[in-house]
């Protein structure tokens, strides 16, 4: 009887440590370069487009024309949405992604389109830090972390449409920006109004109203070797003039 208890025993020992789900005993070193290769491969990016939602549930809408969205009695507006997208996963690895919004979510190639995820980020409302892990999905290695990829993505800046950021190509004037302006609204345009004013070019003369003098000027302006030549003609005119009247002179006082 203790016999058969002993060889239970020993008989569940051999199958704790067979179907153990610490599989990375068998995680070479090839299968960890090839890993490492395929994780490298992986890289994000985000875009920018512009969506019709309803002003309502403020939920996307398609099919609905310009003449609709600017039509006073549709609850139609036009929003910029960002997407996030990850490219080049393949069956052995997965990703795991967070941001400092609250967002969370885990992504295996089974979940891709040809190894490519694609994440609705939502509207610019403020700027999103994520953290893209990459880990591995192979059996061999389960979980083991790869590499990490830091995405930010921007914010809209409402001071962009402000009349005061026209023509301004400063930072604070941009209409995405990828970190929060520590400024006022009177600072912003403040600065917004001394940059548009001091970036105030001579107005260009139109080339009919150019005189003939203008246009020589602009003519030598591009042309300066016409200049050093014309000095050098009446050097050498001066000289040669100089020349015969000195001759001349000389030649009277002999008769």
């Amino acid at each position: 009887m203790q016999k058969r208890k002993l060889a239970s025993v020993l008989l569940i020992l051999v199958l704790c440590i067979c179907f153990s789900p610490v599989a990375n005993a068998v995680c070479d070193y090839e299968t960890q370069v090839q890993l490492a290769t395929e994780a490298s491969n992986v890289n994000t990016n985000y875009e920018i487009s512009e969506v019709v939602v309803n002003v309502d549930t403020f939920e996307e809408v398609t099919g609905v024309s310009e003449e609709d969205v600017w039509n006073d009695d549709n609850p139609y507006m036009y929003r910029n949405k960002v997407t996030i997208y990850i490219y080049n996963l393949t069956e052995n690895l997965k990703v795991s992604i967070s941001g400092n919004n609250g967002y969370e979510d885990e992504f295996t190639y089974q979940e891709s389109d040809n190894g490519t995820i694609t994440i609705d980020g939502g509207s610019l409302e403020n700027v999103i830090n994520y953290t893209i892990e990459i880990l591995s999905a192979n059996p061999s290695c389960v979980d083991d972390e790869l590499r990490t990829i830091n995405l930010t993505t921007p914010k809209e800046n409402d001071y962009y449409y402000y009349s005061a950021c026209d023509g301004v190509n400063e930072y604070y004037c941009q209409q995405f920006i990828d970190y929060d302006l520590n400024m006022t609204e009177a600072e912003i345009l403040e600065r917004a109004n001394n940059a548009r004013n001091n970036t105030g070019t001579e107005e260009e003369v139109p080339e009919e109203e150019k005189n003939w003098w203008d246009n020589l000027r602009e003519y030598l302006d591009n042309h300066p070797w016409v200049i050093y030549v014309t000095i050098g003609v009446v050097v050498v005119i001066a000289g040669v003039a100089t020349a015969v009247i000195v001759i001349k002179k000389r030649r009277s006082k002999v008769l």
